[in-house]
């Protein structure tokens, strides 16, 4: 088990990476920790992370990110097509392949 920190202005989240096994056999002791400390595990299978766990507090906290992020995001989508500056797609099929050129331009 690796246990990282990572911290933010606002908070500090505490990481355990657990194999797949450990969380099956550990779980009542994992959900105590997120519920209780704050601590959040990632679940790792196949040596990559597969699932995270992480306390209900932290959770609605992103969820209420989130939707900020989203309305923020939508806010910003129509400020551009007021100004002109959106796009524009006659099929469902051109927004996708534009949609993946920008996540390849991404990376």
């Amino acid at each position: 088990m690796k246990t990282t920190t990572n911290q933010d202005s606002s908070f500090i989240i505490q990481n355990q990476n657990v194999p797949i096994s450990e969380f099956r056999t550990n779980i009542s002791h994992f959900v105590d920790n997120a519920e209780n400390l704050g601590i959040s595990v990632v679940v790792i299978r196949n040596s990559r992370p597969s699932a995270a766990l992480v306390g209900s507090e932290e959770y609605e906290q992103f969820r209420q990110w989130r939707k900020e992020q989203f309305w923020k995001e939508t806010d910003e989508a129509f400020e551009e097509l007021e100004k002109g500056e959106g796009k524009s797609f006659d099929s469902m099929e051109e927004l996708i392949a534009d949609l993946n050129n920008d996540q390849e331009d991404s990376l």
